[in-house]
Parts: structure tokens; C-alpha cells; sequence
């Protein structure tokens, strides 16, 4: 009897260590927004979202997945019946075929709906298509599926080409009037895509005209300008410290200005900076630390300033790597060739 009790006492020690499952190891009480929601949002939304509408189907909502879309096939969804459901058809189709989804690029970008992701699907559908059915509802195999994919929920895998797009921040809307009042200028400014309000400002049909006092009238936009054309104008130095306040700026042109280092040393704080140009500037080796400061800058045009061989070299040590400085010498030296045959042309 004490060996016994001895035993027992043991196995209560044990039993206090051994770890209990908790409620996080088990997918929740609901199907769509545990399971198939985090599926759709990995896998669909990319194309079929609020910023992109690919066959006019969005699924982002409850309300949007179940409308379909005019393109592919009208409903989608059809409750109770997973063989006249589109978003099955399209799912189970071979990775080659055109209206096979997800798509497929390639095999590093390739990001298919599992076998147990679509078990859900099927089961979800299959029972009526409701936002409100339970795991407890599904069956036995399907129930093992939802622990599956709960346990190994799906990752958001951007394609090939959505890797080539620009990734826009999320800003609030323009001011209409500021808008407007470029407009009025002779200013152009427009979105710089669907579906953001991030905008482009080209300023340089204006020419001279369009001078650092004009600079005030993009001040109400500082928070939504991400590109910014002041090639050609009469921008200088002095406007440049207005500049420097649009944080979110990515790319900028100020090629044929009166910009000079000074000007140049007060850009060094734009962090989002990937794209430069200051051709035919008077800016010289004396901007090369202020331009390696820098840090998102990708692209940066100099020929026909008083930037020495030396100091692109330094630049490029500093912040270039070597693959994106050979093609920027090599664009370069293509440049300063077709400029010295035009040059030599005009002479004769």
C-alpha cells in the first residue's frame, strides 16, 4: 500500500509538469474569420482586394466575396454546392492553367491554396457558405484539416510582378484646393496610381516662372507628395529647405537648376530618397558626403556637374554597390559620348 501511495505521488508530481494544450493550439469556435479569412488575405487579396479588382472581384469583405465578380463567372460562392462554386474550380485548376488561382509565375513565388486549406473551403461551402458556422460543426476530417491550418497559418508571398511594383504608403486624401491651385499654376498634378492618394507634382512645363516663393504652394501637400519634378525651373538653393519638409519623397528632379551643394546639403535628411537627379548642376565633390547620407538612394545622376571621377568614386564606395554604380557609369559614359558627337556634329 505505501509502494502504491509512493507510485501515486510520483505520478501527481509528473502530472504538475507535463504541459497542458491551451485554447491557442486549437483553431477558434468560427470558420471563415479563423480559417478562411487568414487564407483569402495570404493568397487572394493581393489581386482581388481594395486596391485591385483583377475580373472585377474583390474579397476582402464578406459582402464582396459572396457578390463575385462579372468576370470570372458571376458567383463564386455558391452556398451548398462546392462543384457549381467558382472559387473551387479556379483553386483546383492545374498550376499552367490561365485562370488557375492563385496564379502561378514562378516556383520561388508560387503560393497555392494547401490540400487543407481547400478541405476547409469545400466544408465551409459544402454546409451552407455561413459566416457563422462553428469547428464543432465541421466533421471529423475536416475538423483535423482546421487544426492543421490553424497551427500553420498560410504567409502573404508577393509575386514577381508585385515585387517590380512601388510600394506606396498609405496617406490621407489631398486637399482639393491645394490641388487646384497648381493647377492654376501650370502645375501638373495627378495620383500617382490607382487606388493612392500618394501624388506627383511636375512642375517643370512652368519653367523659370516656377520659383521658390511657388515652392508654398505644395507646403499643403507635404504629407501626400512622393514625386516631385522641378527640372528646369527656378528653384534654387533657398527653396531647398522646403524641399527637405516632404518626408515622404522618392523620387526628384532637379536636373538645369541653380541648385549647388549648399542645396544639396539640405536634402540629406529626405530618409526615403531613392531617386536623384541633378544634371547639369553646379554641384561638385563637396555634396558627395551629403549624398551618402542618403541611405534608400538608389539611382543618382551627376554628368554635367562638377562632380569629379574621384568623388563618384567615393561615392560609390560609400553607399553604391558595385552592380548599380557599373550601370550608372555605364549610362553615363553612353550620355557624355552621344553629348560630345552632338557637340562635335554642331562645330562642323
Amino acid at each position: 500500500m505505501k509502494i502504491y501511495s509512493a507510485i501515486l505521488s510520483s505520478l501527481s508530481g509528473l502530472l504538475l509538469v507535463l504541459p497542458v494544450a491551451s485554447a491557442k493550439d486549437e483553431p477558434s469556435g468560427n470558420v471563415f474569420s479563423s480559417l478562411i479569412k487568414p487564407v483569402l488575405a495570404a493568397k487572394c487579396i493581393q489581386c482581388h482586394g481594395p486596391e485591385k479588382d483583377k475580373g472585377k472581384l474583390r474579397m476582402h469583405t464578406k459582402e464582396d466575396l459572396l457578390k463575385g465578380g462579372r468576370e470570372v463567372g458571376g458567383d463564386i460562392i455558391v452556398k451548398g454546392n462546392v462543384e457549381d462554386s467558382e472559387l473551387i474550380f479556379r483553386i483546383t485548376l492545374p498550376k499552367d492553367e490561365d485562370e488557375a488561382m492563385p496564379p502561378f509565375e514562378d516556383e520561388e513565388h508560387y503560393n497555392p491554396v494547401t490540400s487543407q486549406e481547400l478541405q476547409i473551403m469545400k466544408a465551409w461551402i459544402k454546409l451552407g457558405a455561413s459566416f457563422d458556422l462553428l469547428v464543432s460543426d465541421l466533421d471529423e476530417s475536416s475538423r483535423k484539416a482546421a487544426a492543421h491550418v490553424y497551427k500553420n497559418m498560410p504567409k502573404k508571398l508577393l509575386s514577381a510582378t508585385a515585387k517590380l511594383q512601388p510600394q506606396l504608403p498609405t496617406v490621407p486624401k489631398a486637399d482639393p484646393k491645394a490641388l487646384e491651385a497648381l493647377r492654376e499654376e501650370g502645375v501638373l498634378a495627378m495620383p500617382i496610381a490607382q487606388n493612392t492618394n500618394a501624388i506627383y507634382v511636375n512642375a517643370s512645363y512652368s519653367g523659370k516662372g516656377f520659383d521658390d516663393g511657388k515652392l508654398a504652394l505644395l507646403k499643403p501637400l507635404s504629407n501626400q507628395l512622393l514625386w516631385l519634378n522641378l527640372a528646369r525651373t527656378g528653384v534654387t538653393d533657398a527653396g531647398m529647405s522646403s524641399v527637405a519638409g516632404f518626408n515622404f519623397l522618392n523620387r526628384l528632379h532637379l536636373e538645369n537648376t541653380a541648385v549647388t551643394d549648399a542645396g544639396v546639403a539640405k536634402l540629406s535628411s529626405l530618409s526615403e530618397l531613392q531617386y536623384l537627379n541633378l544634371y547639369g548642376t553646379e554641384v561638385s565633390d563637396a555634396s558627395v558626403n551629403n549624398l551618402a547620407k542618403l541611405k534608400k538612394l538608389e539611382k543618382v545622376f551627376l554628368w554635367q556637374t562638377k562632380v569629379t571621377d574621384e568623388g563618384a568614386d567615393s561615392l560609390q564606395k560609400t553607399f553604391v554597390d558595385q552592380k548599380k554604380f557599373n550601370a550608372l557609369q555605364s549610362e553615363r559614359n553612353k550620355v557624355k559620348a552621344y553629348l560630345e558627337k552632338v557637340e562635335g556634329a554642331e562645330e562642323a
